[in-house]
């Protein structure tokens, strides 16, 4: 569940895809309504597919993902938001801010905006590179999403331990069902780090020809007390 005590969620819902300057038929792809919900404090969000953008399609995830202590709620204007803290504590606040006037950020507090979630929608929809099928657009928000909570998240700075990572979920869902059973996994088998000592045959390997220098040899330049070098430099 997003937020908690102390915390604020942002929440705002999108359409995946439209028309491009409202021209042009209308396709299935261009009525997947997306519920996106962002804590602002965590810098976590998730985004699901949801029927339609009444109280009786959003509300049910809101209540189920949303933490009932959360402090505050922030939405904008739109009618199936309101009264949306009535799900939550008692002591959770809801404030929205007017995008049909052009308010983003609202001029009294700086903390009421959905600027963050609204980030958060350009980017899932920059990943989405084919909207050719339904199906392709699934995929996509699940890999955008994988990204972003379970690699990016956990392992940020570390790449190896992300490859890691994926293919040991890889591993987990492929090849998947087959026909009604469950069929075994990939198998990934750890190899032990291998070295010259280990495998006994270092006395068959080539002297290094250099010695390793050590940090303070490498980055040695030499005494500050220069009173008595008359040396000069010649490049």
């Amino acid at each position: 569940m997003l937020g908690g005590v102390g915390k604020t969620v942002q929440i705002d819902e999108t359409f995946l895809t439209k028309s491009k300057y409202y021209r042009g038929r209308l396709t299935q792809q261009m009525i997947i309504v997306v519920l996106g919900l962002y804590c602002k404090e965590d810098k976590t969000g998730i985004f699901m597919k949801v029927d339609g953008k009444s109280k009786r399609d959003l509300w049910p995830y809101i209540k189920k993902f949303v933490d009932p202590n959360t402090s505050t709620i922030c939405t904008d204007q739109a009618k199936q938001y309101h009264g949306v803290e009535q799900l939550l504590g008692p002591t959770c606040t809801h404030i929205t801010t007017n995008h049909s006037v052009g308010e983003f950020v609202a001029a009294d507090n700086s903390l009421n905006t959905i600027n963050d979630l609204e980030n958060q929608n350009k980017l899932l929809k920059k990943s989405i590179l084919s909207r050719k099928s339904t199906q392709s657009l699934y995929q996509y928000m699940a890999l955008y999403y994988y990204r972003k909570n379970i690699l990016e998240k956990q392992y940020r700075c570390d790449l190896g331990s992300q490859i890691t990572q994926f293919f040991e979920d890889m591993a987990k869902v492929y090849p998947g069902y087959i026909d009604g059973q469950k069929k075994d996994g990939l198998f990934l088998k750890n190899l032990e780090v291998l070295s010259q000592d280990k495998q006994d045959i270092a006395d068959l390997l080539p002297p290094k020809r250099y010695r390793e220098m050590t940090f303070e040899e490498e980055f040695d330049f030499g005494s500050d007390d220069s009173s008595n070098d008359d040396s000069t430099f010649d490049p």
